[in-house]
């Protein structure tokens, strides 16, 4: 199942995914908050307009104001993230409270983080970990920081 969205937020608190799927977005900020991926699940940012089935392109007047069509994801607290594959999304602003399997989360595309917050946070990291988006949720899942440092 593919699904298609162009919205401000996406709220899928506690749901349940029990087959494969994959989500597009543009301008979301997405809440999954304790949801359950029982079997593959990508959530992707779309770079281009989405398009009705007579092959035009949907209207977006509906974001005047909007910055830019990008994906945040809020909050990915209380999730098993074995089976989540993330494209594409800016993950600074991500709470990975309680998240488990950090080490199995699949990244594709440009995938963004905070910044490290502070000099001593980074000296605390093995100069390997510093390196890579996996190093990054590698260390936070093995700290007590709720957000992603920056890789690099």
């Amino acid at each position: 199942m593919t699904l298609s969205f162009a919205a401000r937020r996406l709220e899928c608190r506690r749901t349940r995914w029990s087959s494969t799927a994959e989500i597009r977005l543009r301008y979301a900020t997405v809440n999954f908050a304790h949801a359950v991926f029982e079997y593959p699940l990508t959530i992707a940012a779309e770079p281009e307009p989405f398009e009705l089935p007579d092959g035009r392109p949907l209207a977006e007047h509906l974001f005047p104001n909007a910055p830019n069509p990008g994906v945040r994801m809020a909050s990915m607290r209380g999730v098993d993230a074995a089976h989540l594959v993330l494209s594409d999304l800016d993950l600074s602003g991500c709470l990975f409270t309680g998240t488990v399997h950090l080490d199995q989360l699949r990244l594709k595309g440009a995938c963004t983080f905070d910044p490290a917050s502070a000099p001593a946070e980074r000296e605390r990291n093995t100069r390997a970990q510093r390196g890579s988006a996996r190093g990054a949720l590698a260390t936070l899942a093995t700290s007590t920081v709720y957000r992603a440092p920056h890789p690099g």
